[in-house]
């Protein structure tokens, strides 16, 4: 085979891959479009739980597993299988050099399939603080009104209802701990976490944090007023002025 037909094959099977990787992360946007329609009508499709962690049960499963692992941008840190399919995603927190804190500031996220399909998330109990009802029944009710973006993969809404009232800094210390860079403005105090998974089959370091959390509180009441969760391709944008943006 000459040179000219081997890059031809080699071009087309190029090609191939960029098509059917459009198409798959396709599919999962559309899944994940079909969940937060779900959450319009949060009452009806989602239940919360506080027993042994916070969780959210998903009483109309569309998202696959496939879908989580593409999302977070690797495979679990454990597994156990059975009627249930369970995950945990083993956030360990990490610090500036060689500091350290006293508790346990990771976070382990937990996702339960049902036949291959989302039914639960759970978080660390702690995180009811925040995540409670109210603010999370807030923050979906106006997602009727969302603008979608297809081409950027992204959804956004603004908050017709006013914005839910997700707590002060105190409450993100306590359940986060101390941040890997605290800075100031003249009017706003800003926590940046970063964290990594515990999952030794990643080979190495990504370029970008993948998993990193960003919290602005107002000075003159320590309430949060912006938020940056980034959750390996997902990007998710909360402002107490502008509303909700969510990016795949």
């Amino acid at each position: 085979m000459n040179v000219g037909h081997r890059a031809k094959r080699l071009g087309g099977l190029g090609i191939c891959l960029a098509l059917f990787s459009l198409l798959a992360t396709g599919c999962v946007y559309l899944r994940f479009l079909d969940l937060k329609k779900q959450l319009g009508a949060f009452s009806e499709n989602l239940e919360i739980r506080y027993d042994q962690a916070t969780t959210f049960v998903l009483k109309r499963p569309v998202l696959q597993s496939k879908d989580i692992v593409w999302m977070m941008r690797g495979e679990p840190t454990s597994r156990k299988g059975g009627d249930l399919d369970r995950w945990i995603y083993w956030l360990a927190k990490e610090y500036p050099a060689e500091e350290r804190e006293p508790g346990d500031f990771d976070i382990k996220i937990g996702f339960v399939f049902t036949d291959d399909r989302l039914a639960e998330v759970w978080f660390p109990l702690r995180f009811q603080e925040i995540m409670n009802e109210d603010a999370m029944e807030r923050m979906f009710e106006n997602v009727h009104f969302s603008e979608e973006d297809k081409r950027e993969m992204a959804t956004k809404w603004a908050w017709y209802t006013g914005p839910p009232d997700f707590g002060r800094e105190e409450s993100f210390l306590r359940i986060l701990g101390e941040p890997y860079v605290r800075s100031e403005t003249e009017t706003t105090t800003v926590f940046t976490y970063r964290y990594n998974i515990k999952n030794a089959t990643r080979k190495k370091k990504p370029e970008r944090d993948d998993h990193s959390l960003v919290f602005v509180f107002s000075k003159e009441d320590a309430r949060l007023i912006h938020a940056d969760v980034n959750m390996g391709r997902m990007d998710v944008t909360v402002d107490t002025d502008k509303g909700v943006k969510i990016k795949l």
